[in-house]
């Protein structure tokens, strides 16, 4: 196992230990709350149709973001997919932000917490994107976003 190698898996373990991830992958755990500002949603005029028709929405464009991703990184631009999975999903993320019921549909918290730990996965990226290479770092953020968004994708 290559130094880099060893670096890279250690980065996305530390990152994927985090409660944000584990709540993102299901573990049980008491639930933190995130960090943002709440719009209510009055839930007598949402409907469950709703809901569905808006979340298959999200999917929707989080599986066409995935699609465009994949040719960037087919084409050798790894970190031009990674940044186009992550302005997709921080779109999406603005999107689901106000949403504030009372449960809030799977995707809608998969998507919130995806998010977040891309956003600390990025930043852990980028600090250590001098013992990695600009290859690996690139790599690993392709990677992260890939899982993350099969995580949103699972819980739709």
């Amino acid at each position: 196992m290559t130094t880099k190698v060893f670096i890279s898996s250690v980065l996305m373990a530390s990152v994927l230990a985090s409660p944000v991830a584990q709540a993102a992958a299901g573990f049980c755990g008491a639930p933190r709350p995130l960090s943002i500002p709440a719009v209510a949603v009055t839930s007598s005029k949402v409907s469950y149709r709703d809901i569905l028709d808006r979340c298959n929405g999200l999917v929707s464009d989080l599986e066409s973001a995935q699609r465009k991703a994949n040719t960037i990184a087919r084409a050798g631009s790894l970190s031009g997919a990674a940044a186009h999975l992550l302005t997709v999903l921080n779109q999406k993320f603005n999107q689901v932000r106000p949403w504030q019921e009372s449960q809030n549909p799977h995707t809608v918290e998969a998507i919130r917490a995806a998010y977040e730990v891309a956003v600390t996965g990025f930043q852990a990226a980028d600090e250590s994107q001098r013992k990695l290479g600009s290859k690996l770092t690139a790599q690993v953020k392709y990677m992260m976003l890939t899982e993350l968004y099969g995580i949103v994708l699972d819980a739709y």
